[in-house]
């Protein structure tokens, strides 16, 4: 089932130009900001590639369409605009198959067109429901790792768990990860056993995982059960 989905139209990167529209968008906000959501895994999976310069670039344009204010053209070396006639196009789109979410973030356009047009396309969206989708946004930047249950987890969870979630170890951190958990959890380790079984079942060579990610999650397992 989609839950969201949103077409970006731009330049080719062999152009001499740089522009980027926005195309077709479903992005829906009630009742669980799926549309949100998918901005934030569309600037997660792209923001590593940014140097610090067009980082410092990039929050300054978030604080600017957060606050409804004129945005100087270009941004991150391209020229935003509405006209989307000879652009080339990319689609990033979030899924639901049953209780797993899957992300299809689309990787052939550059990586500054991807975020730009979730930055743009979260511009766009209803007055209550802006606030919410640039705290995702702002989050995404953070998030160094794969974009799966535990990132959408991370995207929503409360500032308290977020404070939490920061202040845990690196090693903690990645276990939590690695086992599907985000900032809001709390797991038993009757839980953490019960999930590294669930993971270690599926990453078994048999079923299409390997020996390196079998022992990852031994690893993650014994990190959480330790703590």
């Amino acid at each position: 089932m989609l839950l969201a989905e949103v077409e970006i139209r731009h330049s080719r990167p062999v152009a001499p130009t740089r522009r980027v529209a926005l195309g077709l968008t479903v992005l829906p906000t009630e009742p669980d900001n799926w549309g949100a959501v998918l901005l934030g895994a569309m600037v997660a999976v792209n923001a590593p590639d940014l140097d610090a310069d067009e980082m410092i670039e990039l929050l300054d344009l978030l604080d600017r369409l957060e606050r409804y204010e004129r945005v100087p053209q270009p941004r991150l070396r391209h020229r935003f605009q509405k006209d989307v006639i000879g652009l080339d196009r990319s689609v990033h789109s979030l899924h639901a198959d049953g209780d797993r979410i899957t992300f299809d973030i689309d990787d052939h356009a550059l990586p500054e067109v991807s975020i730009l047009g979730a930055v743009y396309a979260a511009a766009g969206l209803p007055m209550t429901s802006r606030p919410f989708a640039f705290k995702c946004l702002r989050r995404a930047l953070l998030w160094n790792t794969a974009v799966d249950a535990a990132f959408v987890a991370y995207l929503v969870g409360s500032d308290a768990a977020m404070h939490r979630w920061f202040s845990m170890a690196p090693d903690t951190q990645r276990a939590m990860r690695l086992l599907g958990y985000g900032p809001d959890d709390r797991p038993s380790d009757f839980d953490i056993k019960e999930r590294f079984r669930e993971r270690v079942w599926a990453a078994h060579p048999d079923r299409g995982g390997d020996a390196e990610e079998m022992m990852e999650l031994t690893r993650a397992k014994t990190t959480l059960l330790e703590l």
